[in-house]
């Protein structure tokens, strides 16, 4: 299954779902045009798509950091080849590409005139 495809156009959302209900209506109604039996793949890409966004939390995580690996092999897959591709250095790569999205994702809900709430 690929992590590729926008869980948002796969269920015939806009990125400005942040309803919970919202987003399990458009799952829903996929699921009536795409039922397991005659459309066995449409139907894994949108119960993927739809465990990617069914929650609040899921949402801001795709909105902050995109796409997100589930499993190491799919994480380690994301590391660009370089000289040195011991698992120990690949996995100091992917330990601070976290780091960096995290401070990302921070700063990003700091409110603009950086005071905490």
């Amino acid at each position: 299954m690929s992590t590729l495809l926008d869980p948002y156009l796969v269920l015939g959302l806009t990125e400005t779902a942040v309803d919970d209900e919202q987003v399990r209506q458009a799952y829903i109604q996929a699921v009536r045009l795409n039922p397991p039996e005659q459309s066995p793949e449409a139907f894994a890409r949108i119960s993927e798509a739809y465990q990617q966004v069914r929650t609040e939390e899921s949402r801001l995580r795709h909105r902050f950091c995109g796409p997100y690996p589930r499993t190491w092999e799919q994480a380690l897959e994301m590391i660009p080849n370089e000289a040195d591709t011991s698992l120990p250095a690949r996995a100091d790569w992917l330990a601070e590409s976290i780091r960096v999205r995290a401070a990302q994702a921070a700063a990003a809900l700091r409110p603009p005139d950086g005071k905490e709430p």
